[in-house]
């Protein structure tokens, strides 16, 4: 690890998970992993690109700020039904950490199978604190020496840019049997996403060019025509 530094945005703010958000904070964050070509020293990287990424972050995060806050529990709801909803305090950060790795940039970066256990290192992990669930989103820089530079972004599925919630009518009453659902899923949640722990699981990419594209499009078409 090279160093660790929070980005923060430019008030107080909550912001009420809906009901149809919260059947997904059951399963584990969104964890994306971008690989990038990049055959430059590592000073330019640190005095160039890092710099730009800190900024392009930083800018983002003055008109989308709940990403720097936390999932945290309603605090009138302490007992069996528990409501999220999204804490952001003035200050509030997302984590950027930058590090380097020795490992193949790419062997990570091809098609054919490969060991789910070398992406491991290269994802972050959103560290909870108390009262809070998780933070939503964390970032973590990677850089492969003379090859090329890893970008992945953990989070929570976050809402929209509208934060008027009384919007969305609930007639049926489905927020309550989402909250009261809510401990089942997260139980049979706890095994969903990009194992930590040593796994025998290999990742594959399948490049599939127009023509590939096509014949799938014609199939399901053929397939939702016979069901008719």
């Amino acid at each position: 690890m090279m160093s660790t530094q929070h980005i923060c945005a430019n008030t107080n703010f909550y912001l009420n998970k809906k009901f149809e958000f919260q059947s997904l904070l059951a399963i584990n964050p969104v964890k994306r992993l971008f690989f990038f070509v990049f055959r430059h020293s590592k000073q330019h990287f640190i005095q160039t690109v890092l710099p730009n990424i800190k900024h392009s972050l930083s800018l983002a995060l003055q008109r989308f700020y709940p990403f720097a806050g936390h999932l945290i529990r309603d605090r009138q709801h302490r007992s069996t039904n528990i409501k999220p909803e999204i804490f952001y305090s003035d200050g509030g950060s997302v984590s950027v950490t930058v590090s380097e790795s020795d490992s193949n940039f790419e062997q990570l970066t091809s098609s054919h199978a490969r060991d789910v256990n070398e992406y491991n290192p290269l994802v972050p992990v959103l560290i909870s604190k108390p009262d809070l669930v998780s933070p939503l989103t964390t970032l973590l820089v990677t850089l492969f020496p003379n090859s090329g530079a890893e970008d992945p972004l953990v989070l929570y599925e976050s809402p929209l840019p509208f934060f008027d919630r009384s919007v969305i009518k609930d007639p049926k009453g489905l927020e309550m049997l989402y909250l009261n659902q809510l401990p089942v899923f997260e139980q049979s949640a706890k095994s969903y996403g990009l194992a930590i722990a040593p796994t025998d699981e290999i990742r594959v990419t399948f490049v599939l060019g127009r023509p590939e594209i096509d014949k799938l499009k014609q199939w399901v078409a053929k397939k939702t025509f016979e069901k008719i």
